[in-house]
């Protein structure tokens, strides 16, 4: 089960963060995020990430090689409270921490499915379409070598 979450160092016109995962991970992702849907619960979904490499960001064409930023853990959070479409990220010393509102959640998880059908290269943005807090999906390219 793999899943990645990054964004280059700098100097990319795909600004934000880029998600790719095999079948597994997409799965895992989907079934916690319908859960969490369902329960409505307050707390945090957390998962391991793998680091990306040449297979996984070539798909996003990252020709020259930039330096990415990358954690061990995604945590994500959902805000079932938001009075608008929100979406934040940030990064502490070991996790990038990612925290949306409801209205995103349906948005998210169609991009996750979408990984799993070989589709993307399309983003999603919270209302203040901040350019570090967008999220684009990359089909994984590691489809066939599973």
């Amino acid at each position: 089960m793999r899943i990645f979450f990054w964004k280059y160092a700098r100097g990319r016109n795909y600004r934000g963060y880029h998600l790719t995962a095999d079948d597994a991970g997409a799965n895992h992702m989907l079934e916690k995020l319908s859960a969490r849907r369902k329960d409505r619960l307050d707390r945090p979904l957390k998962f391991m990430l793998s680091r990306p490499q040449e297979r996984e960001l070539r798909v996003p064409n990252n020709k020259r090689r930039i330096p990415i930023v990358s954690a061990a853990h995604l945590v994500l959070s959902i805000d079932f409270e938001a009075s608008e479409t929100a979406l934040s990220i940030a990064k502490d010393s070991d996790s990038l921490i990612v925290s949306i509102s409801e209205d995103l959640v349906e948005p998210l998880m169609t991009g996750i499915e979408d990984l799993k059908q070989g589709e993307g290269d399309y983003a999603i943005w919270g209302d203040q379409k901040l350019a570090s807090d967008g999220i684009w999906f990359w089909w994984w390219g590691g489809r066939g070598a599973e």
